[in-house]
C-alpha cells in the first residue's frame, strides 16, 4: 500500500493507493479518517446479488464507536485505486459494527459492515403499483424512479412484455421478478440484476459473451519473468504477474445428476391455459437449443443428452389479466431454467493479484495445464487442460486490501468447454 505519491506508476502487481477511508456521522459534519486504524478491508461483488457489500477490520485505540455513535445511517467514504488503472470509490451505508474483542489494554478490534447506499432507499420502499411493458424498460424505471440511484445503468433490451402488480414489494424484489420474466432480443432467458464497478446492471448473460476479454489468466509452474536480450538479468513484467493464478480450486467440475434434475440437459414444459382449458407440451434440450456458448462445445455430448428422460416443468399462462394475451414467462420458463443453470455447469475459484478494474459480469480467459509430467517435445496444446481452460464469466469477486497488497478471489463460471 502506498499513500505518498498519487501520480507514480505501478511498481508491483497488487500495489494499491488508499486515498480515503472515512466514517461520516449521520446528521453531522463529522468525518473520521480511519486509514491508520485499518487492519484490512474487503469489497464483495456477486452477479447474483443486487448490491456491492464489504467489511473492514479496525484496530482501534481511540474508541471510535463512541465518537460516531449508533447513528444507523452513518456512511463510509472510500477511494482506493490501482496505479495506472481504475479506482474503486463511492459512499457506502455503514449498517453494522460487530465482532468486537479486546486484544490488549485499551486496544480493541472490531468489524465494520457496509453496503451500497441504495440499500437505505430499498429498505424503506413498499411499491404498490401496476407495471405493464418491457421488463427492461420497467427495470430501468425502477432503478431511476424508485431506487433513485445516480449510478450508471446498463440494460439489455428485452423482446417480450409483462404485466404484474407489485404487492408492496421493494425495488430489489421487483428487479428479481423482472429478471425471471425477461426474454432477450436474442431469444435467451438469462437476465440478472446486479451491481458492479460500472454501476447497476439489468442484463442478459448472453450480452456479456460478446464483451472484450478483461484478462487472460494463466496457471503455470514457472515464474512469470523474462530474461533481457543479450544479458542474464531477469526483467520483471508486471502485466504477466497480474495474469498469474496464485491458487486454483475447482469447486464444481460437473454434476450430472443435479443438471439432469434441474432441466439443464432435457426438459418438457406442460403449459396450462386455465381460461381456455387447454394445455401445450414443449420439449427443450441442450442438443436443439440455439443459444450461443462461451466455448465451442456443450457441457454434454449428444449421446448423453439423448440417453436421459426430460425433466417435467409444469406451468400455466396468465391469460387476459391486463391485456388480451399471455404475459407470463410460461413459454420460455424451461429456457430460463436451462440458460441460468448452464452457466453454473462448471465453477472454479482462483486467487490472483488484485486490480481495481476487476469486477463481476466480465469475460475472462483461463489457460490451465494438465497435472502430468511435461517433456520438452510437448506443445502448449499438448499440456493444456481442455476441460478447465477456456472462457469464463466472473460471477463473484472478493477484493482484499491489507498492509501488503491487493489480492482478489474470483468465482468463475462457464456454460461450455473447449473439448469434451
Amino acid at each position: 500500500m502506498d499513500n505518498s505519491n498519487p501520480n507514480k506508476g505501478i511498481t508491483f502487481a497488487g500495489e494499491y493507493i488508499l486515498d480515503e477511508f472515512a466514517i461520516l456521522k449521520a446528521d453531522s459534519d463529522l468525518a473520521v479518517d480511519v486509514r491508520n486504524q485499518l487492519n484490512a478491508f474487503y469489497i464483495y461483488e456477486d452477479m447474483y446479488s443486487p448490491l456491492i457489500t464489504g467489511t473492514a477490520v479496525i484496530r482501534d485505540t481511540l474508541d471510535l464507536p463512541s465518537l460516531f455513535g449508533r447513528g444507523g445511517k452513518n456512511l463510509l467514504r472510500i477511494k482506493v485505486r490501482t496505479p495506472s488503472y481504475k479506482s474503486i470509490e463511492g459512499f457506502f451505508h455503514l449498517y453494522k459494527i460487530g465482532d468486537q474483542s479486546l486484544v490488549k489494554e485499551r486496544t480493541q478490534v472490531y468489524t465494520l459492515n457496509f453496503v451500497s447506499l441504495e440499500s437505505i432507499t430499498d429498505t424503506s420502499l413498499h411499491i404498490s403499483k401496476r407495471f405493464i411493458g418491457s421488463p427492461s424498460q420497467i427495470a430501468e424505471d425502477i432503478y431511476r424512479t424508485h431506487l433513485k440511484t445516480e449510478k450508471n445503468i446498463t440494460v439489455s433490451p428485452s423482446s417480450n412484455r409483462t404485466a404484474y402488480v407489485s404487492n408492496y414489494w421493494s425495488a430489489i424484489t421487483n428487479l428479481a421478478f423482472l429478471a425471471d420474466n425477461a426474454l432477450s432480443d436474442k431469444n435467451t432467458a438469462d437476465f440478472v440484476a446486479f451491481e458492479n464497478r460500472d454501476g447497476m446492471n439489468f442484463v442478459s448473460v448472453q450480452s456479456i459473451f460478446s464483451q472484450p476479454i478483461l484478462q487472460d489468466f494463466i496457471q503455470t509452474d514457472y515464474l512469470m519473468t523474462e530474461v533481457a536480450p543479450g544479458s542474464t538479468s531477469v526483467v520483471r513484467d508486471i502485466n504477466l504477474e497480474f495474469k498469474q493464478i496464485q491458487t486454483l480450486n475447482v469447486s464444481h467440475y460437473y454434476d450430472f445428476i443435479t443438471d439432469n434434475d434441474s432441466g439443464v440437459v432435457n426438459s418438457r414444459s406442460l403449459i396450462h391455459d386455465i381460461v381456455r382449458k387447454q394445455y401445450e407440451v414443449r420439449d427443450l434440450s441442450q442438443r436443439n437449443d440455439v443459444k450461443p456458448l462461451l466455448n465451442p462445445n456443450r457441457l454434454y455430448t449428444d449421446k448423453v443428452i439423448d440417453s436421459v428422460r426430460p425433466r417435467l416443468i409444469p406451468t400455466h399462462k396468465h391469460f387476459g389479466l391486463f391485456e388480451p394475451e399471455d404475459l407470463s414467462n410460461a413459454r420460455f420458463l424451461s429456457r430460463r431454467i436451462m440458460h441460468s443453470k448452464m452457466l453454473m455447469g462448471q465453477k472454479i475459484e482462483i486467487d490472483v493479484m488484485g486490480r481495481a478494474d476487476y469486477t463481476v459480469g466480465k469475460r475472462v480467459k483461463l489457460t490451465i495445464n494438465e497435472l502430468k509430467n511435461i517433456t520438452s517435445d510437448m506443445s502448449d496444446d499438448d499440456i493444456k487442460n481442455k476441460m478447465l481452460s477456456g472462457y469464463y464469466i466472473i460471477t463473484a469477486i472478493a477484493h482484499k486490501f491489507d498492509g501488503r497488497a491487493h489480492t482478489c478471489k474470483m468465482e468463475l463460471m462457464k456454460d461450455s468447454v473447449v473439448s469434451t
